[in-house]
């Protein structure tokens, strides 16, 4: 029988996952995803990302009120030097706040190492959470590492998933395929869908 190993140490049978996943299976990754956190907003100046962040580092996507960004602080790290990943959500409307629900976190992560033809899925856990954002106070969750592997996958791809679940990524080209699933229901209105996503490369070199 397969099973599926999460860097949590919980193990599941594949096919009775109780887990919304994103992204490929490649061989397979799997993430239980974690608090987030209002911040301050950025400067005007600055819509995408903090000083000095590579434009090539960053992107964003919007609909309707809100506008999802996805970076990494570097577009490249040296082998061994901490990845620092990380999204944010802002609600940009005319109401004092808005609640928006969501997953465990309305943040996604899934990735793909290019040079390897590994696809890092990302699973989260599936309550069913309000979050109030206001007006200049972007929601933001830095990335924490992700993992899980299949017993019967191979040797080199269950050791490259235990670094990235430490966040010591080994060297390759990283694309990661973010975006932020959530709705809007104000009381007596209808539902309304989200799922703004972007797409950022960046890359891990070798001594």
């Amino acid at each position: 029988m397969h099973t599926l190993t999460l860097l949590s140490g919980l193990t599941w049978l594949t096919g009775c996952e109780p887990t919304d996943p994103a992204g490929s299976y490649g061989p397979i990754n799997s993430q239980m995803q974690s608090s987030t956190t209002p911040l301050p907003s950025p400067s005007p100046s600055q819509p995408d990302a903090p000083t000095g962040v590579s434009a090539a580092a960053s992107a964003e996507s919007r609909q309707g009120d809100f506008v999802y960004r996805l970076v990494s602080e570097k577009p490249v790290y040296a082998e061994g030097e901490r990845v620092n990943l990380y999204a944010e959500l802002e609600y940009t409307g005319t109401e004092s706040s808005v609640t928006i629900f969501h997953s465990a976190s309305p943040f996604y992560f899934p990735m793909e190492e290019t040079s390897r033809n590994y696809g890092i899925a990302y699973m989260i856990n599936q309550p069913l959470v309000p979050t109030e954002l206001a007006p200049g106070k972007p929601l933001r969750e830095a990335y924490v590492g992700s993992g899980g592997y299949g017993s019967q996958d191979p040797k080199p791809y269950i050791e490259f998933i235990q670094r990235i679940g430490k966040l010591d990524f080994p060297t390759g080209t990283y694309v990661v395929n973010g975006f932020a699933d959530f709705y809007v229901q104000p009381k007596g209105g209808e539902k309304t869908d989200y799922k703004l996503d972007a797409t950022i490369t960046f890359k891990v070199d070798g001594a």
